[in-house]
């Protein structure tokens, strides 16, 4: 059974902290980091187990960031797992907000204007309610306990990488160790894709090898750096997330709630800019 959710949200280090149990032994983490398990019927979730789990009777941990976004899960996941725990990852607003942004445009799913201009036709994709922690956070809170929900801020991880670990370990009971030289690695360096048509033939694949069944292979593709270089170039030319807040109101009102959240929840960090990768 799966006991820790880390239900995003999605652009604030999930990525970082499923690297970081990977290779720990005391928790298992899935080959696939997006299983949308909680989201999944009884036959899937019996396969998701046997073959991205494989089995593994330690603590499962699950990294579908959809979890953080759709209301109805908080109460999917009590229902699966009464004993469960949340962790949600955050991050200044803004930034979340451009990395998001680039995400989409990385993936093929939107098209190449700038993410002021992106945000004036409407957000289709959600990016700056995503950014709105605070109604999400209490979700969890409701349905488990404010002392089962976990946050944790992206800045911390930036400022100081062994505290955010210690945070994390003892939030899962599990010991203390020194990080080593790549697990203070914070982000991936910025990317957009190298032709559109390369990206949406890997999202096609990718979604064929999922309804067949070949999760572990998707996971192992993801995982590849010859794959990343096939499908991605560096990205140097990006919204600045500071410019992006002046001229977006919303993103200026959640970026200046932000360090009182973090303070709310026992963290105080200032929020500092972050790669918006």
């Amino acid at each position: 059974m799966i006991r820790f959710f880390f239900v995003g949200v999605g652009k604030c280090g999930t990525s970082w902290i499923h690297r970081y149990l990977s290779g720990r032994s005391e928790i298992a983490t899935p080959t696939l980091k997006e299983t949308y398990f909680i989201d999944a019927g009884p036959r899937r979730r019996r396969r998701i187990l046997r073959r991205l789990y494989r089995g593994d009777d330690r603590p499962l941990a699950d990294f579908s960031n959809v979890s953080y976004w759709d209301p109805d899960n908080p109460a999917k996941i009590l229902a699966y797992n009464p004993d469960a725990r949340i962790v949600v990852t955050v991050r200044r607003p803004s930034s979340r907000a451009v990395s998001h942004y680039r995400f989409l445009k990385r993936s093929g799913m939107i098209g190449e204007q700038p993410l002021g201009d992106y945000l004036a036709a409407g957000d289709p994709e959600h990016v700056v309610a995503r950014s709105d922690y605070r109604p999400i956070i209490a979700r969890y809170q409701r349905a488990f306990g404010a002392d089962r929900v976990l946050v944790l801020p992206l800045e911390l991880l930036a400022a100081d990488p062994q505290a955010y670990a210690d945070r994390l370990c003892a939030f899962l009971d599990i010991p203390r160790r020194p990080l080593t030289g790549i697990e203070r690695e914070v982000v991936l360096p910025a990317q957009r894709s190298r032709s559109p048509i390369v990206t949406r033939a890997g999202r096609v694949v990718a979604a064929l090898l999922r309804r067949l069944g070949f999760l572990g292979v998707i996971g192992r593709v993801k995982g590849s750096p010859a794959a990343q270089r096939l499908l991605f170039v560096a990205d140097v030319d990006h919204d600045d997330a500071a410019s992006v807040a002046g001229r977006h109101p919303r993103l200026a009102e959640l970026d200046a709630d932000y360090p009182a959240l973090l303070v709310e929840h026992g963290l105080p960090v200032a929020p500092v800019d972050q790669p918006a990768g």
